[in-house]
């Protein structure tokens, strides 16, 4: 009948009217106990890394907003990596082995996070050239070179 979501209910027969009586369909009712309802915090938070990092590919999108989706992507996560899945591995270092809600354990949502981390790196590394006048950018800070050589120093380096 269902998935594995749900089960049958019959309804409640009600009281006995003149009208005929009619069949009603069964009600489903979900059980929100499924791990399959539940997405995984750490996979969802790296796929909306992934739709901020899409931005950056859109060539409608102006140079220096390119470059600020990349800059957030991987500030992004940095703290991920630095916060989420170190927190990970300190449960699977304490032994604390507890499924999430979404069903994974610490060992199986480090797998997932490792497989879909290295494809939205490899995506971010395909960035290399921002725009393909990605060289026009440094123009203008060289310009303010005699006002705010640091901001030059900086933008040359990378």
């Amino acid at each position: 009948m269902g998935g594995p979501a749900s089960e049958t209910v019959t309804p409640r027969k009600k009281k006995a009217s003149r009208k005929k009586k009619q069949t009603q369909a069964p009600i489903k009712r979900t059980r929100w106990s499924d791990p399959k309802l539940y997405f995984n915090r750490e996979l969802s938070l790296l796929e909306f890394q992934r739709r901020v990092l899409a931005q950056a590919g859109l060539p409608t999108t102006p140079l220096l907003e390119r470059l600020r989706f990349l800059t957030i992507t991987s500030s992004n996560l940095d703290e991920f990596f630095e916060i989420r899945v170190a927190g990970l591995k300190q449960q699977i270092e304490f032994g604390l082995f507890q499924t999430g809600i979404d069903g994974r354990g610490p060992i199986e949502a480090l797998e997932d996070i490792s497989r879909v981390a290295h494809k939205l790196v490899d995506a971010a590394g395909r960035f290399k050239h921002v725009g393909k006048d990605h060289h026009r950018c440094l123009e203008p800070l060289r310009a303010m070179d005699c006002h705010h050589p640091h901001l030059v120093a900086r933008a040359a380096v990378h």
